[in-house]
């Protein structure tokens, strides 16, 4: 005769006991007051309120813990949770230098951040600027360029510009500028950008020129400020650089340069301002000098 041997996992499943904690919790505080009527009853003089007490606590946790779970959960942990998460992303924010993003580049126009531009400009040894035409940055800004001149008069300030290459001629025009006029059209759907791009440039130029001519008897002041660009090297982003700030903005070529995100970055020892101070160095490098004659020719 074959003897069946049981399911051994049918035996440890009827083993398991599935009690709800709320019922389990709830009915030993429960117990703990039935306990405390008890002792009242005897006359018992400290019992009572040790098992009352008791009990009204553990039923009052079960009803905090059915609601927090009821309406998604802990409330103290998620907060905590939320609070340690803020916390790793500024530790990494702060490694990396950001402080501020604006979603629009047109926000540095206003006139607050200006102010804080030209305050800092004011006593700054070491100005860093790039851009396809600088145009929002200069151009458009004569608070901005006194200023620049002002921390070259004061401080001797070393002052590196870096624009697109104007020129659009044959035999050897800007590759760079001409594929920026192309981008600029197809993102804006209009005509005219070559007339636009180089009439920024022209501005920007124009007033870097009037800071040279102040300077042209001073040799020392003079050779403060240099102008170079580029005619084969992409500009993929706009670079301000001013002594341990920097604001740096892509160029998109789905948008206009003002409509692109912008950082705000402090510290010349962090991360991003080292990888985009690299940048601005490389392109430096790959910029050719802009002599007089170039400069005063462009903005006839």
């Amino acid at each position: 005769m074959r003897t069946k041997i049981p399911d051994q996992n049918r035996i440890h499943n009827r083993s398991k006991v599935n009690v709800n904690p709320y019922i389990l919790f709830g009915s030993i505080g429960s117990i703990c007051i039935l306990i405390s009527i008890i002792f009242f009853l005897v006359n018992t003089s400290i019992l009572p309120e040790l098992f009352l007490n008791l009990g009204v606590s553990i039923i009052a946790v079960v009803i905090v813990e059915f609601v927090w779970r009821r309406s998604g959960g802990d409330p103290i942990t998620k907060a905590i949770t939320a609070l340690w998460r803020a916390i790793r992303q500024l530790e990494e924010l702060e490694s990396s230098g950001i402080t501020s993003v604006k979603v629009q580049r047109r926000q540095l126009e206003q006139p607050k951040h200006i102010s804080l531009l030209c305050r800092l400009l004011e006593t700054a040894t070491r100005i860093d600027m790039m851009g396809l035409t600088l145009g929002a940055e200069i151009s458009k800004n004569n608070k901005v360029v006194k200023s620049i001149e002002n921390a070259i008069s004061s401080n001797l300030s070393k002052v590196r510009i870096i624009t697109l290459d104007p020129n659009t001629e044959p035999p050897n025009p800007s590759l760079i500028l001409l594929q920026r006029i192309r981008e600029e059209e197809l993102c804006s759907e209009a005509r005219g950008a070559n007339e636009r791009i180089r009439g920024a440039l022209r501005q920007t130029w124009s007033q870097l020129w009037d800071i040279k001519n102040k300077f042209r008897n001073d040799s020392e002041r003079n050779k403060c400020l240099e102008l170079r660009c580029t005619h084969k090297v992409t500009i993929y982003m706009s670079i301000v650089r001013v002594d341990e700030r920097m604001w740096v903005s892509p160029y998109l070529s789905s948008s206009r340069g003002g409509d692109s995100p912008v950082y705000e970055i402090n510290g010349s020892q962090t991360l991003l301002f080292e990888l985009f101070q690299k940048e601005f160095d490389h392109m430096w490098k790959q910029s050719i000098p802009v002599d007089d004659k170039v400069w005063q020719d462009f903005i006839k």
